[in-house]
């Protein structure tokens, strides 16, 4: 089953870190100018079913990946680490403050696949 976050979810859970994070971060940066809506579009058709129990929203998982490409983590395992104790991560991720993160089993599962 297809579960994406709303937009408006993630405003709001954005605004409680406007005052943790550095907005020159380059993270902050790409998040300007990347169209997420855009990936929605592409990926939508390989999360057509609505059997089984909702998908995580596949725009996290890409985003997880940028971030490891991006700062040069090597492990899933110190990526996911940064992920929960990165506020500018979770920022990007659109993650709540007390929100719980990925699980690494999930995210191990996702490369598997890509």
């Amino acid at each position: 089953m297809y579960y994406y976050k709303e937009n408006l979810d993630i405003a709001k859970n954005r605004k409680l870190y406007e005052n943790m994070i550095d907005m020159e971060h380059h993270i902050v940066k790409i998040d300007k100018e990347i169209n997420w809506n855009y990936l929605y579009k592409l990926i939508e058709p390989y999360y057509r079913s609505t059997v089984g129990r909702p998908s995580i929203d596949p725009l996290i998982l890409v985003k997880i990946l940028l971030i490891q490409y991006i700062e040069g983590f090597r492990p899933v395992r110190f990526t996911c680490k940064q992920v929960k104790q990165n506020a500018t991560y979770r920022w990007f991720l659109g993650f709540h403050l007390i929100e719980k993160y990925l699980v690494i089993r999930l995210f191990q599962s996702f490369l598997i696949i890509v």
